[in-house]
């Protein structure tokens, strides 16, 4: 852990690669394995979640010599503005969590570096008003293909929020691949958007946008022929909402991107739900001036 001037960095760096992660704000309390409460300090909590990861080198350990990959602290302190300590809760089956803890809950960025593996999560300092926050960026490891079966947008007392439903079961013809979630990459981003034809621009209301990227998705059912329309919705959706301008469908290219306008950037919070699957992403109300 270390302070910048104008945020707060955590690193993991790996032997090889970074890993398959998702990493979100959750709530206590927090449990390891043998089903033990882990004290975390702090107002607000990030949880790391790794995929494919662990402290023990299984190349070199054999029988009961188990060699260590991972040596350092299983708790990091460090004195900086809003990050308070980072706590190793579990180990099991090559996925692992962290906890860090924050003193206020505020946007946040992932960046992946190379020569060595690292992965860094950047945190802003204190007010989000008066500080340069990092862009926040959420991105997680899917469980299936995502069949795209509708989409909504709508606005609430303190939030606007955008839903992509996926069908949840198979149906007649579906040989493979499994429906289920599909890996997904939500973060702000800069126009020009197109589909699957670069020359194909596709404008998009708003002074911000973010981006929903998911792979594997799609609207379409190509393993029967002819191929089966499954999302049969708008492809740009408006409503009376507050920050939100609009959600547009910008490809189906190997995937699925939402391209989500906003009057003004703010941090985002992403849920998915079930029964029927949803991927939830809402957006806070910002008053413009």
């Amino acid at each position: 852990m270390a302070q910048h001037v104008n945020y707060d960095r955590f690193v993991l760096e790996f032997e090889e690669h970074v890993p398959a992660y998702d990493i979100a704000y959750a709530h206590p309390p927090f449990i390891d394995i043998p089903g033990n409460m882990v004290g975390v300090c702090g107002n607000a909590f990030l949880a790391v979640n790794l995929h494919g990861a662990s402290t023990v080198d299984w190349e070199e350990s054999a029988g009961e010599d188990i060699v260590l990959s991972y040596e350092g602290p299983w708790r990091v302190t460090a004195t900086t503005d809003n990050y308070t300590e980072a706590v190793f809760v579990t180990d099991f089956e090559s996925d692992m969590e962290w906890i860090v803890g924050l003193a206020d809950r505020v946007p946040f960025r992932v960046i992946e570096l190379a020569s060595p593996a690292r992965l860094v999560i950047d945190v802003g300092h204190g007010d989000v008003t008066k500080a340069e926050i990092p862009t926040q960026m959420i991105d997680g490891k899917g469980t299936g293909f995502g069949w795209m079966a509708d989409s909504r947008l709508a606005g609430h007392d303190t939030f606007d929020r955008f839903v992509i439903q996926f069908r949840g079961g198979y149906q007649p013809g579906d040989d493979y691949p499994e429906p289920g979630r599909p890996n997904y990459m939500i973060h702000y981003a800069t126009g020009p958007f197109g589909g699957c034809d670069a020359t194909d621009l596709i404008p998009v209301d708003g002074d911000a946008f973010i981006m929903v990227e998911l792979r594997p998705a799609t609207g379409t059912d190509w393993n029967v022929d002819p191929p089966r329309v499954i999302y049969t919705g708008e492809n740009r959706l408006a409503a009376d909402t507050v920050n939100i301008t609009e959600a547009v469908l910008a490809g189906e290219c190997e995937g699925i991107q939402w391209v989500i306008g906003v009057d003004a950037v703010t941090t985002f919070s992403v849920t998915w739900m079930t029964n029927p699957l949803r991927l939830v992403i809402d957006v806070p109300h910002v008053t413009v001036d």
